[in-house]
């Protein structure tokens, strides 16, 4: 059981002869009391600030477990970021890649259709040398038996640019 400062007020002493004085030690008693009170008040009071305290380290506690999950979130986000951003720069490049490929398809295409059509072009070149020549040949091979078929006109009556010095006649 407890003892209050009340109790230590009211708490009578048997008296004997020669003992002690009785104002004496009902002085020592209220001072007892009183000190014993005020010890009980503080001890209160310093309870009171403990709770508070520790109400507050709660709560600092709760702020840093808080912040704690914030900065994991944080970086995890952040590593989600690098993470996609990483994912779409790979994207980028086999897109780029593919459509790289793509383009020097159909450049290629285009070259070998070029030298296809460039092909074309030398043999109908040919062709039409061998044809023009073949054709100029039948012409040349007309007017010669032409000639030697009708009558010979003299060098007078030809124009001057159509005599060969040697007097034969040229066509020019």
């Amino acid at each position: 059981m407890r003892i209050t400062p009340i109790d230590i007020l009211n708490r009578k002493f048997p008296r004997k002869m020669r003992g002690y004085s009785m104002s004496a030690v009902d002085d020592f008693l209220r001072e007892l009391a009183d000190d014993y009170q005020s010890a009980l008040e503080e001890n209160a009071s310093l309870k009171d600030q403990i709770a508070l305290m520790q109400k507050e380290l709660k709560g600092y506690r709760d702020v840093d477990n808080a912040m704690k999950e914030a900065l994991v979130l944080a970086q995890q986000s952040a590593e989600d970021v690098r993470n996609a951003a990483r994912r779409e720069g790979e994207l980028i490049v086999r897109e780029a890649q593919t459509q790289a490929t793509h383009i020097m398809e159909e450049i290629q295409d285009r070259v070998a259709e070029y030298e296809r059509q460039l092909d074309q072009l030398k043999e109908q070149r040919k062709r039409f040398g061998w044809e023009f020549r073949a054709l100029l040949q039948a012409h040349l091979d007309s007017i010669t038996s032409g000639l030697s078929d009708s009558a010979i006109t003299t060098s007078k009556e030809l124009p001057a640019d159509m005599v060969a010095p040697s007097g034969e006649h040229a066509i020019a």
